[in-house]
């Protein structure tokens, strides 16, 4: 192995982003209840002051287009929409 190659692992490794991302656990099934209580148990659990501190909402939230083509929230599994979690 390269010796750049060895430094780009390393500091790559040590400022990785830890995160927790809704695809994996739930796949087609997430909502605004599951997104809220995975965000509280992150912090909760210790796991914000680890270092998670994203929490990435996958596919399947989406529901319709508007008239200029805007994706907007499904309102059946997202009722306050998507900016509601802004930086929360």
């Amino acid at each position: 192995m390269e010796i750049v190659e060895m430094i780009y692992r390393l500091v790559r490794s040590q400022f990785k982003n830890k995160s927790w991302n809704s695809w994996y656990g739930f796949r087609c099934s997430v909502n605004e209840t599951v997104v809220r209580q995975t965000a509280d148990a992150l912090i909760a659990t210790g796991l914000a002051a680890a270092g998670y501190q994203y929490v990435n909402l996958d596919g399947c939230w989406q529901g319709s287009r508007d008239a200029e083509g805007i994706i907007h929230s499904d309102p059946e599994t997202f009722p306050t929409g998507i900016p509601a979690f802004d930086n929360k």
